[in-house]
C-alpha cells in the first residue's frame, strides 16, 4: 500500500471519528443526531468506494457526458456558466460569511463560527485530498483547467454551502412551509450543476459524486453541530434547561 493510500485512509478515519466524539461532548445529543453520526459514516463510505474506483479508472475512462464541442451544448451552455459561477469558491466563501453574519445577527455566535470552520475544514481538506491524490483532469476539458480533479470542488462546495443556506432558510418562521419546495430545489440545482461540471469536461461522473459524498459528510456534520445544544439558539436554551429539569424530577414524582 503506497504512501498516498495511506494518508488518504488516515484523514478518512479521522473524519469519521469526530461525529461520534462530538456526540460524547454534547450532553444532549438524541436519536436524530445519532442517526446523522450514521449517515456521515456511509457518506465517507461513498467516497471512499469512489477514491478506489478513481484510482482504478482514468478519467477518460469512467462515466462522463461527451459533447464534442461547445457549440453542441448549445442553449445549456449558458446555464453551464451560471452553474460553475455558483461554485466557484470566491462566491461560495462569500456566501458562508453572509450567513454567518445572518447567524451573529440571530444572536448565535455559535453556529456563525461553527460554520466558517466547517467551510474552511471542507475546503482545506479537499485541497489536501486533491494534491494527495493527484488525479489529472479529463483531457480536452472546455474550461482548460490544469489543478487537480478528485474530488469535484464545485461539487462539494455546492453541497455544503448551499446545503447550509437551505438549512439555515428552512428553520426559519415564514419559509419553514415551503421546505419541500426548497429541498427540492436545492436538489435540482446540486444535480444539475454535477452534471454541466462533467458536460464542460472539467470532470468525470466520480470525481463528482464523490465531491458530492464528500461535501455531503461535512453538510452532515454541520447539522449535527448547528442541532445539538451547544450551539441552541440564546431564545432556546431556558426551554432546554427547563426540559432537562423536568426529565431529572420525573422520578420522583
Amino acid at each position: 500500500m503506497s504512501a498516498s493510500v495511506i494518508t488518504v485512509l488516515a484523514l478518512l478515519l479521522a473524519c469519521a471519528a469526530i461525529p461520534f466524539l462530538w456526540l460524547r461532548f454534547d450532553s444532549e445529543g438524541n436519536s436524530s443526531q445519532r442517526r446523522l453520526a450514521s449517515v456521515s459514516l456511509l457518506l465517507l463510505g461513498l467516497f471512499v468506494f469512489g477514491y478506489f474506483a478513481a484510482t482504478a479508472l482514468p478519467g477518460e475512462v469512467d462515466f462522463r457526458l461527451d459533447p464534442t464541442s461547445r457549440e453542441s451544448l448549445g442553449w445549456v451552455y449558458p446555464l453551464i456558466q451560471a452553474a460553475a459561477f455558483a461554485g466557484n469558491p470566491a462566491v461560495l466563501i462569500f456566501l458562508a460569511f453572509v450567513m454567518a453574519a445572518a447567524a451573529l445577527k440571530a444572536g448565535s455566535t455559535r453556529r456563525a463560527w461553527v460554520l466558517l470552520t466547517i467551510v474552511a475544514l471542507e475546503l482545506a481538506t479537499r485541497g489536501f485530498l486533491k494534491h494527495t491524490i493527484d488525479r489529472a483532469r479529463p483531457a480536452g476539458n472546455f474550461e482548460a483547467a490544469t489543478n487537480l480533479a478528485f474530488p469535484s470542488g464545485h461539487a462539494s462546495g455546492c453541497v455544503l454551502v448551499y446545503g447550509a443556506l437551505l438549512v439555515m432558510l428552512t428553520q426559519t418562521r415564514r419559509l419553514a412551509p415551503f421546505r419541500g419546495l426548497l429541498s427540492a430545489a436545492y436538489v435540482v440545482f446540486i444535480t444539475g450543476m454535477g452534471a454541466s461540471r462533467i458536460l464542460m469536461r472539467a470532470h468525470s461522473g466520480l470525481d463528482v459524486v464523490s465531491g458530492f459524498a464528500w461535501g455531503a459528510y461535512w453538510l452532515a456534520l454541520l447539522v449535527l453541530v448547528w442541532n445539538g445544544a451547544w450551539c441552541a439558539f440564546p431564545q432556546t436554551l431556558p426551554a432546554l434547561s427547563a426540559a432537562k429539569e423536568e426529565a431529572l424530577d420525573a422520578p420522583a414524582r
